[in-house]
């Protein structure tokens, strides 16, 4: 074998060589990174394991054909959302758009069952067409027609024997029920009209009130009272039918002001007499507890202790007028209403003949004295009365004592009334028109006692002499209290005694 120098290497390394043609691209790398299938096969799925599919083109991964065994691939499962409907909501819609279909067909007179069995399509229009003519709406035949070319879940709903609710007119806003204390004040001219209407038909029954006084007018009330100025616009304007806006509104004033006298600011002695008029006339029949703390408050029992010392001043006659109004008012309501009287401590009977006593002293205090007398006798003896025990002989001579000073009673105040017969005035509760209905009513309410102890399933031996000959007295005076009530106060005047 021939040898080859170093020299002869290095020449031949470096010579420059043919030029030879060009060769072609290498291929491409192949990805060392293989790729992922959307879903595992089984085994993979099994062994938890990645499933990275094979080189070839069969559709066994590598682990699979690494392995040689089967891939295979579980079943497509389609996953249903639960917020869609399931087939029991599917079947109710379907059931749902059936019955407006059937409901729509019969409206516009469409035989459902001849379409079904493939009658003449045109003659099906005919009669479609014929009928949504004849509706009466036109956008009820346009909503059918809708319907019968569209889905039923993208058209707005049919009500069928109902208005459109587009056609229909918006309904008007509620009216604002405005407060009624926040209507407007009456007129002057009514408020004075009524301040008159008091003064001359209401005031025979106040004792307090004197109208003939030159301060006994609108302007001076208001000043002194707003209670008392309202309580008075309100009785006046009960009067008369035209004035019943302007009463319902003095009624409310006064009402409200009545009530601010419980937790604001101490009360006057005028809006004591405002509240007087109030209770009287203007709300129901209640005890006169509030009162009474007023007249507390206003130190009035003190003027009535000092009857002993002094005789009242003109000032402190008028304040006693108005003690004595509170306490008839509450010997009264305790008759009306069955309930112990709250101002057992005070001589009413006393009060009212020092009033009467004094040289300044008024037919309405006469008036007043009559009241209070009659209620001391009428009290007297009911007290002591056992409502739930028959009574007994002792209490039937009681009642007899009582008969006899109700007489004499009757007796002396009909003289005096007769005296005073037109110190009133004409057309207005007279004193011998007051005399005369509370005759019989003391009569009634005193003899009518006698029903005490009685029910249903008494027998007739409970039914004595006694109480026959007293129960025949109280059928009597209850017939002349009614007889009186006919004969004096028929309209215009209006009996204020409750």
């Amino acid at each position: 074998m021939d040898s080859i120098s170093p020299q002869q290497a290095l020449d031949s390394s470096t010579a420059p060589s043919a030029p030879s043609a060009p060769s072609a691209p290498p291929p491409p790398l192949a990805s060392t990174k293989p790729a992922s299938t959307a879903r595992a096969c089984t085994r993979c799925r099994r062994f938890k394991a990645k499933c990275v599919p094979g080189t070839d083109d069969s559709a066994a991964c590598r682990r699979c054909t690494e392995s040689r065994v089967e891939c295979t691939f579980p079943a497509l499962v389609i996953n249903h959302s639960t917020n869609g409907p399931n087939n029991t909501q599917r079947i109710r819609s379907l059931e749902r758009r059936q019955a407006l279909f059937e409901r729509a067909f019969a409206t516009l007179g469409v035989d459902l069952e001849a379409l079904l069995e493939g009658e003449d399509a045109e003659k099906l229009k005919v009669t479609s067409a014929s009928s949504r003519a004849a509706s009466p709406p036109e956008q009820f035949g346009q909503r059918v027609a809708d319907l019968m070319d569209n889905d039923v879940t993208t058209s707005d709903p049919l009500r069928f024997g109902r208005r459109e609710r587009e056609s229909a007119q918006p309904r008007p806003p509620k009216r604002q029920r405005m407060d009624e204390r926040d209507s407007p004040e009456p007129s002057q001219e009514h408020q004075e009209l009524a301040f008159q209407i008091f003064s001359q038909r209401c005031c025979v029954s106040i004792p307090f009130i004197h109208p003939d006084s030159p301060e006994h007018n609108p302007t001076n009330v208001l000043k002194m009272s707003s209670l008392l100025y309202w309580a008075i616009v309100a009785v006046g304007a009960r009067e008369a039918d035209e004035l019943a806006s302007l009463h319902d509104f003095a009624r409310r004033r006064a009402i409200d002001l009545s009530r601010c006298t419980l937790a604001g600011k101490v009360p006057t002695f005028p809006d004591l007499q405002g509240f007087c008029i109030v209770l009287q006339w203007l709300v129901p029949v209640r005890p006169l507890g509030h009162l009474l703390s007023l007249c507390y408050e206003l130190d009035l029992h003190k003027y009535y202790r000092s009857l002993d010392s002094s005789p009242p001043s003109p000032a402190l006659l008028d304040r006693l007028r108005t003690f004595c109004y509170v306490l008839v008012q509450d010997r009264l309501v305790s008759i009306a209403t069955g309930k112990p009287h709250q101002a057992a401590q005070f001589d009413l009977a006393r009060l009212a003949e020092t009033i009467r006593g004094q040289a300044s002293a008024s037919v309405r205090d006469g008036r007043l004295c009559a009241q209070a007398e009659l209620l001391m006798i009428m009290s007297h003896e009911r007290d002591h009365l056992d409502e739930a025990a028959l009574l007994s002989a002792d209490d039937f001579i009681a009642l007899q004592v009582q008969n006899d000073l109700i007489d004499r009673w009757g007796v002396k105040w009909r003289a005096w009334a007769l005296s005073n017969a037109n110190a009133n005035g004409e057309g207005v509760f007279t004193p011998y028109a007051s005399v005369l209905i509370q005759f019989p009513f003391a009569k009634l309410h005193v003899n009518s006692v006698v029903l005490r102890g009685l029910t249903a399933h008494s027998s007739v031996a409970d039914i004595s002499a006694e109480r026959l000959v007293h129960a025949h007295i109280a059928v009597n005076n209850a017939q002349e209290h009614l007889r009186v009530a006919i004969e004096h106060f028929q309209p215009p005047v209006i009996s204020y005694t409750r």
